[in-house]
C-alpha cells in the first residue's frame, strides 16, 4: 500500500506539463491532457493507455512519471520503476524541486515491490538479454528491473561463446550480475584465411642436361680441330699457288688469270675454314664453361634460383645460390 503522503502528491503531479522544454507534439499534448482526466475519474487503466500512447510519441520526464503512476494504481511495479527511473534520471533543472521528490519517493516505492538488478559485462559492445528479452548493450548505463523470481540474464557477441547467469530475485532485492564471456573456438561466422602457398624447391640442373652440355662442348672443340686442320692444309695449298713477283693478281693478264682464279679461291677457303674453326673453339669453351658451372650448382647443398632480368638495350639471367 502507498502513503497517503504520495497518492495526493500523485494526484497534485497530474497537473503538470513539460516546464522548460520544447513543447510537445500535439497530438502527445493531447494524450497527456486525456490521461490527466481519466486518472482523476480514477479510470487507471485508461489513463495508463493514454499516457503510454503520449510517451511513444514523445520521451519526455512528466509523461514518463505520469505514466508511472497510473501503472503502480495497476500493480504493475517493475514497468513502473523503469518508467520513474527515466523521469528521475532526466528531470530537467529548471523542473519543480517538489515534484522531482515525489517521483523519487515514488521510485522507491515502486522498488520495493521488485528486484534491481545491476548487470556487468565483461566485453563492450555485447548485447544484453533477461529472460530472452534485449534490454540493451553492454555497458548498460541503468539498473534493471524485474519481477520477484528466477530469471535468466545473458550476453552475446559474435567471435564469443554466449554466457548466462541464472538469478533469484527476491522483492525489494538489489543485487550485481557479472556476465563473463570467452572467445569462442570456432567461429563459423569468421572464415579462417588462406592456406600459404606451396613451397617448392629450387630448380637444380639434372643429369641429362649435364651430359647434353658436355656433349656439346666436346663436339664443339673436335669441330674446331677438325677445321683447324684443314685450314692449315688450305694454307699449304695456297702456298704452293704463289705467283713470281712479277706477276700480280691485281690486274691479271690472259697469262695469270686462270692461276689467279684458283688462288683467290684457295685464300677464300681458308679463311672460311679458319673463320669457323674459331667459332667451334668459342661455342665449345663456352659449354664447357657452362656445363662445369652446371655441375658445381647440382653438386652444392644450397639451392641457386634464376631469374630473368630485362632492362634498357639488355636481356640476362641472374643467378642467386651460395658456393
Amino acid at each position: 500500500m502507498m502513503r497517503p503522503k504520495i497518492l495526493a502528491c500523485l494526484v497534485l503531479f497530474l497537473v503538470s506539463s513539460t516546464a522548460g522544454a520544447q513543447p510537445p507534439p500535439e497530438e502527445a499534448d493531447a494524450l497527456f491532457r486525456q490521461g490527466n482526466s481519466l486518472y482523476k475519474e480514477q479510470r487507471w487503466a485508461d489513463a495508463r493507455a493514454a499516457f503510454a500512447s503520449a510517451w511513444h510519441l514523445k520521451k519526455a520526464h512528466d509523461i514518463a512519471a505520469n505514466l508511472a503512476y497510473a501503472e503502480m494504481k495497476l500493480g504493475r511495479f517493475r514497468d513502473a520503476a523503469e518508467h520513474l527511473a527515466f523521469a528521475v534520471k532526466s528531470w530537467p533543472p529548471t523542473g519543480k524541486a517538489d515534484k522531482r521528490a515525489y517521483a523519487v519517493e515514488g521510485l522507491q516505492l515502486a522498488k520495493r515491490e521488485v528486484g534491481t538488478l545491476t548487470i556487468q559485462v565483461s566485453i563492450p559492445r555485447a548485447d544484453v538479454l533477461v529472460d530472452g528479452a534485449l534490454v540493451g548493450q553492454a555497458p548498460l548505463g541503468d539498473d534493471v528491473f524485474v519481477e520477484p523470481g528466477s530469471h535468466t540474464i545473458e550476453a552475446k557477441r559474435a567471435g564469443y561463446e554466449d554466457a548466462r547467469e541464472a538469478v533469484q530475485a527476491a522483492k525489494g532485492s538489489a543485487q550485481t550480475v557479472t556476465v563473463t564471456l570467452a572467445v569462442t573456438k570456432s567461429d563459423p561466422r569468421i572464415s579462417p584465411p588462406p592456406p600459404p602457398p606451396p613451397i617448392t624447391e629450387a630448380w637444380r640442373p639434372g643429369a641429362a642436361l649435364l651430359v647434353t652440355g658436355g656433349v656439346l662442348a666436346a663436339g664443339g672443340l673436335a669441330a674446331g680441330v677438325a677445321l683447324t686442320t684443314a685450314a692449315n692444309k688450305k694454307a699449304v695449298d695456297v702456298s704452293q699457288l704463289q705467283l713470281p713477283q712479277s706477276w700480280t693478281c691485281a690486274t691479271p693478264s690472259p697469262t695469270n688469270a686462270s692461276k689467279c682464279t684458283t688462288l683467290n679461291a684457295a685464300a677464300s677457303n681458308k679463311a672460311t675454314l679458319s673463320n669457323a674453326a674459331a667459332s667451334s673453339f668459342i661455342a665449345g669453351s663456352a659449354f664447357t664453361l657452362v656445363t662445369a658451372g652446371l655441375g658445381i650448382w647440382a653438386a652444392t647443398a644450397a639451392p641457386v634460383r634464376a631469374a630473368p632480368t630485362v632492362g634498357v638495350g639488355h636481356v640476362g639471367v641472374t643467378l642467386q645460390g651460395v658456393w
